[in-house]
């Protein structure tokens, strides 16, 4: 999860920053416009939980990703060896609390 946080935003020495990839950067297929929705959420999520943790990742260093991953989102990943998880698993336990929420009716005290 580390890693895609860090891709996200600073990409690699052969990639841009994934924040800036569009559907139209990528190759025409369900399986890349999956990802890349799968990407966006898991970000969206990753940003909610270091603003709460007062770690906003507005324009951040390597060090203020590292910190935020360290005390904000590695606290959500559950399971062992949650810091090795690959970030599509990760992915699929949000979307499945997500769900399990809104058939809670948006409660999510209640799961």
């Amino acid at each position: 999860v580390l890693q895609m946080v860090q891709l996200w935003f600073f990409g690699s020495d052969s990639l841009p920053p994934f924040r800036t990839l569009t559907y139209h950067d990528l190759p025409t297929s369900k399986t890349n416009l999956n990802r890349l929705s799968d990407v966006r959420f898991l970000m969206r999520h990753v940003t909610q939980l270091a603003a709460a943790a007062s770690m906003p990742l507005t324009e951040p260093s390597q060090t203020d990703v590292a910190q935020a991953f360290d005390h904000g989102i590695l606290t959500s990943i559950e399971g062992p060896r949650r810091s090795q998880k690959h970030w599509r698993t990760f992915v699929t336990q949000l979307r499945r609390e997500s769900k399990r929420a809104r058939g809670n009716d948006g409660n999510p005290d209640e799961i």
